[in-house]
């Protein structure tokens, strides 16, 4: 037990009983999580008799090497996600389920499920996100088709209920199980068997991050519980209760599904300097009670600036810059992230993003990129082939598998480089219907290229995006706050304003797009969700906005779950700023402060610029 503190000794060392842990940011409870699988391995448990739960396969994968244990060679894996466990268990008893021996249901293979439904629906009043979503959602509920449709008291809910049973009957008679029914079926038959839950049910059952599990992960976990169950992780850093993640579920809920469950707590963080800290105390009642307190130095006190705009906030933040390598700027949405990632295109600052966070990388800004570069007189195979690739209405009747595959073929048959952009006019697939569709998707984008000739890049941009429908085709689309399509197609547009024509504005979106490719160690850009259980010495919490964070469309209280997890995330320094009216978080830290112009530092950038275009230097 050396290094570990009395709590987290504590911690290790409980056994038989139902213990959830809670952990403030920073107290090494993944060091205890896995120490304590460690410890009871050299008891003398057997690894089958051990399971440690977790959300993604990468950090089963970590956990398993920080407790020394190397599983393969007729080792179990001691670390599992909970769908990697439900999968292995559907695969075990895949006759008494009824379901194909290799029952997972790929994306390709649930599309052409879902998809005739939709024909069958009234037109256009379900989108495939939306429905997949819906559908997901239920069944983290433990909600069946049935309960739905009894729920159902709108005709969109009546709608999405009953594509919900038409796609669950569909899968049932293909044999296959989606991510979710793989716990749901399992969950079925451990609750009508008793003898095959008392087989699969570990001595010890561990399981992480617990105050993101759903209605449905905590099912799952009562039914295999034996003697043992160790849960960790923070209420205070709940964000997922959009996607069913029960914000009590580790307090409260967990006393009612196991009595006699004791409470222990990991109140030291690690992480912080004491100023940190005391902020974030502030900002948290529950981590103010639960005692949390450091071992470092007090350190400097967060700063709070207010920027007269997005550019400003971002050009000047990276222009100060000192540990570029430690230090991560952390926004409520993607579409935030785009003026950093644009600012540092200009700037050719490397940096990288987390998970799927990138703007330029999503995939509408994709799309709506391709088709600003072909009407712009740029149009590479590759634009060509993300153009019927997209969601729009121009390609919605093309096979898009079968069209690109039909212009490789015709291409490998031409004299010379012909592009594909002079090929979708000249029949290709050779059946009248889809080339009839290639043809007019053609003429429409030669037309418009037409049409924007001369135009400013704004003016040019709106042209393409009003001509091909795409802003509207992402209106009223459900999905996540921090990753909102139309939103996102609209900072595209912004971004396009003064920047010369229409090509000069794509080859800047490409060259801010490329500054983020590479593995080295440098400056991070990330949404907060994504930066969870991550820290860095320097963190900028940045566009602090009212109506951004707390974001207008999130539960209030989750929203300052997610603020608190962002100021929590620094080691070092703490930076907060706003570029617009300031949240009510940081409204009153702002109080006798002056707007933040940026003008000494973009003074300084455009010397740097006029320099570098002369190749003088100071």
């Amino acid at each position: 037990m050396s290094g570990l503190n009395e709590h987290q000794i504590k911690a290790v060392m409980a056994r038989d009983g139902f213990f959830n842990v809670i952990s403030v940011p920073g107290s090494g409870k993944t060091e205890c999580f896995c120490k304590r699988a460690r410890s009871i391995l050299d008891e003398g448990c057997a690894p089958r008799h051990f399971l440690g739960l977790t959300f993604t396969k990468s950090a089963a994968e970590e956990m398993e090497k920080r407790a020394g244990y190397k599983s393969g060679n007729g080792k179990p894996r001691i670390f599992r996600t909970f769908h990697g466990w439900a999968l292995d268990f559907a695969q075990h008893h895949h006759n008494e389920l009824g379901i194909d021996r290799f029952p997972l249901l790929l994306p390709h293979e649930k599309y052409k499920i879902l998809g005739p439904i939709f024909k069958e629906m009234p037109r256009r009043s379900l989108k495939y996100r939306e429905v997949e979503e819906y559908i997901s959602q239920m069944k983290r509920r433990v909600k069946s088709p049935a309960d739905a449709e009894n729920e159902a008291d709108t005709e969109a809910l009546v709608n999405l209920a009953e594509a919900y049973y038409k796609y669950e009957r569909r899968c049932k008679v293909a044999g296959k199980l989606d991510f979710d029914s793989l716990i749901v079926e399992s969950v079925k038959m451990l609750e009508q068997d008793e003898d095959i839950k008392l087989r699969v049910a570990p001595r010890y059952l561990q399981c992480d991050e617990a105050q993101d599990n759903d209605t449905l992960q905590w099912k799952m976990i009562q039914l295999i519980t034996g003697q043992s169950l160790f849960v960790v992780g923070d209420p205070e850093q709940n964000m997922y209760s959009w996607r069913g993640a029960e914000p009590d579920g580790l307090t409260t809920k967990f006393v009612e599904r196991f009595p006699g469950a004791q409470q222990l707590v990991l109140p030291v963080n690690y992480r912080s300097t004491g100023a940190i800290i005391e902020y974030c105390r502030e900002i948290s009642p529950a981590w103010n009670e639960q005692g949390m307190r450091g071992v470092k130095w007090y350190g400097e006190l967060p700063d709070f600036k207010r920027y007269a705009n997005e550019d400003t906030e971002a050009e000047t933040i990276l222009m100060g810059l000192t540990e570029p390598d430690e230090t991560a700027v952390l926004a409520r949405t993607n579409r935030q992230l785009c003026a950093f990632e644009k600012a540092a295109g200009k700037m050719d600052f490397k940096y990288k993003l987390l998970g799927k966070s990138g703007f330029f990388s999503q995939h509408e800004v994709e799309s709506t990129i391709a088709f600003a570069q072909y009407c712009a007189g740029a149009a590479t195979d590759d634009t060509v082939k993300k153009i019927i690739r997209s969601p729009f209405d121009a390609v919605r009747f093309v096979k898009k598998n079968d069209a690109i595959k039909a212009l490789e073929v015709t291409k490998s048959r031409q004299v010379g480089n012909v592009h594909y952009a002079r090929l979708l006019g000249m029949n290709p697939t050779g059946d009248v219907e889809q080339d009839r569709y290639l043809r007019d998707l053609a003429f429409n984008l030669n037309d418009c290229r037409q049409q924007i000739q001369g135009k400013p890049s704004q003016d040019a941009l709106r042209n393409v995006i009003t001509r091909f429908g795409i802003l509207n085709h992402y209106q009223d689309d459900p999905d996540q706050i921090d990753n909102n399509p139309a939103d996102n197609v609209m900072a595209l547009l912004r971004m396009a304003e003064k920047r010369g024509t229409l090509l000069e504005f794509i080859q800047m979106c490409h060259k801010a797009k490329q500054a983020s490719r590479s593995t080295a160690k440098r400056l991070t850009f990330s949404t907060i969700h994504q930066a969870k259980g991550l820290e860095w010495k320097h963190v900028f919490v940045v566009g602090v906005n009212e109506g951004t964070l707390p974001h207008k469309n999130g539960d209030p209280d989750e929203e300052f779950r997610i603020y608190r997890v962002a100021c929590s995330r620094a080691a070092l320094k703490l930076h907060i700023s706003c570029n617009d009216k300031p949240s009510g978080y940081i409204a009153q830290k702002l109080v006798g402060t002056v707007v933040e112009t940026g003008q000494k530092e973009l003074d300084a950038l455009e010397i740097m610029y006029r320099n570098a275009a002369t190749g003088t230097s100071q």
